[in-house]
């Protein structure tokens, strides 16, 4: 009735002075080898990451997480001092 729902979700950060897009993207591919998926990313613009450096991680075409080297402003104003990048994945999408 509350059209709510309860989702499985994977985050992972790097946050350490050279972090950066490509070294969340190795580990994302790690996870994958070892899940022994397929997937793809197609660029997107997300205000919280640096334009460019985000991505939609989708498998079958089918979007289940993003990827994203976090824009400095967005840092700036949570207080964190050390760049940093992200990915999310949904786990019941991907493994359903």
């Amino acid at each position: 009735d509350l059209k709510s729902r309860t989702e499985v979700r994977l985050a992972a950060i790097v946050a350490h002075s050279t972090a950066t897009f490509s070294e969340a993207h190795s580990y994302l591919d790690a996870l994958f080898f070892y899940l022994d998926r397929e997937y793809e990313l197609a660029p997107v613009e997300r205000g919280t990451f640096i334009p460019g450096r985000a991505g939609e991680i989708r498998v079958g075409g089918k979007a289940v997480g993003f990827i994203g080297e976090v824009h400095p402003a967005v840092l700036e104003q949570w207080g964190i001092e050390m760049p940093s990048a992200v990915f999310e994945v949904t786990l019941d999408a991907l493994l359903g």
